[in-house]
């Protein structure tokens, strides 16, 4: 009998983490990314959608501001950009601008920094900065 009361706490909590993978996060709804877009920066179109993102442009130049336009079609997402302090998190049917300034040319990558599935670790997109 506590053998299987022992087994049935690890599925429930698997249980647990699983329902929550790619649903709206409404207890974010009210955080704010919106930044001022600077006159003179590059413009990007971000999707999120489960497993994936989607950009309309990946080539940037460095030392002036990109503007990352975010939106979600499915899920709930975090916008990171790996190596820097940018992590936003963003539920379906938001819109989010997030505003950046790479310091040095390279290639950069976004991940997802909020698990939303059993493809969270394939959602990762490489942009190049000249």
């Amino acid at each position: 009998m506590k053998i299987r009361s022992l087994m049935t706490i690890p599925v429930f909590a698997v249980l647990v983490g699983v329902a929550g993978c790619g649903t709206s996060d409404s207890g974010n709804s009210n955080t704010s990314a919106q930044t001022s877009v600077p006159k003179d920066a590059q413009v990007v179109h971000v999707i999120a959608q489960d497993y994936s993102w989607t950009l309309d442009k990946s080539t940037f130049k460095d030392n002036q501001p990109i503007a990352f336009d975010l939106s979600c079609t499915s899920g709930s997402h975090g916008f990171a950009i790996s190596g820097t302090n940018i992590n936003v998190p963003i539920a379906s049917g938001q819109t989010k601008t997030v505003v950046w300034t790479p310091k040095k040319a390279g290639t950069y990558t976004i991940v997802c920094s909020k698990f939303c599935g059993p493809g969270h670790e394939q959602m990762v997109k490489k942009f190049k900065v000249v």
